[in-house]
């Protein structure tokens, strides 16, 4: 009688655990050869920037320098693409879908403001802190 009671308690925490397990959804990654490891784009928890997004946006808007010489108006769009590491760092900054020897000097300019940014809280998969790759659009529309 002990044996079964011991038995049937066994399966019940292997069954608990299979199905806490299921639960918990299987982040998104691909391996980064830069990186040497595992890059994650759909986690638990995202990486936070210090205050969160407005914070982050409001850095840039106070720190990139527009040149409105050439025309009267100044649009468009730069999507920042970039890993926050398990530390908080970023790394491996680019403009999003764009070779580096292509970035236009507004480009080069936010890409360079990006580098003097504050340490984010790292992103989580199942309670790990992981490196993940975050997507950061900028829209533009200044005039003289």
């Amino acid at each position: 009688m002990k044996y079964l009671i011991f038995a049937l308690c066994f399966i019940g925490i292997i069954l608990f655990k299979k199905d806490s397990e299921a639960q918990q959804a299987p982040c998104e990654k691909y391996y980064d050869k830069t990186m040497r490891s595992f890059v994650y784009t759909s986690v638990d928890e995202m990486p936070e920037y210090p205050g969160g997004y407005g914070n982050f946006s409001s850095f840039f808007a106070t720190r990139v320098k527009y040149d409105t010489s050439n025309s009267e108006t100044l649009q468009g769009k730069v999507t920042l693409v970039f890993i926050v590491d398990t530390l908080g760092n970023v790394r491996n900054a680019g403009i999003y879908k764009k070779l580096a020897k292509d970035n236009s000097r507004l480009e080069k300019e936010y890409l360079s403001v990006l580098t003097k940014t504050l340490k984010w809280k790292p992103g989580r998969c199942n309670g790990k802190k992981v490196p993940v790759r975050f997507i950061a659009p900028f829209l533009i529309n200044l005039q003289k």
